[in-house]
């Protein structure tokens, strides 16, 4: 009995393995050259930081600002800036979205410093609006 019940809990364990992967076979993914470490400090990018897209608009009483970066040295620390106070809820992300007051001005600065000191800022003032485009 103790035998039997050792063979039936290895191929359980060996069925497992087939079926993860563990054993070859197609699903297992094997790396075909050799295996470095991730960098574990900052990295270069290529170029100077800049922006590559930045938006902002207001529709459906809200307003809505999104940016993207390339080059610099990442990581990057982006800090918001809305109608002059700052909104730490919106660090380090690539963009924010805010209820807004229909015909008000809505002012918007964001600056994205990399890990090398460079940084670059974007600036936009939008009349929030209730349409929907």
């Amino acid at each position: 009995m103790w035998r039997r019940r050792s063979y039936a809990l290895a191929l359980a364990a060996v069925l497992m393995a087939a079926v993860s992967g563990l054993l070859g076979g197609p699903a297992s993914a094997a790396p075909s050259g050799p295996v470095t470490a991730a960098p574990s400090g900052p990295v270069a990018a290529a170029g100077p930081l800049a922006f590559t897209r930045t938006h902002c608009e207001s529709f459906g009483k809200r307003i809505l600002c999104l940016i993207a970066v390339t080059g610099g040295t990442t990581p990057y620390t982006i800090r918001w800036v809305l109608n002059g106070s700052p909104t730490p809820q919106f660090n380090d992300r690539l963009s924010m979205s805010l209820l807004c007051a229909v015909g008000s001005p809505f002012h918007t600065d964001v600056t994205v410093t990399d890990a090398a000191g460079a940084s670059i800022s974007y600036s936009n003032t939008t009349i929030c609006i209730s349409a929907f485009p």
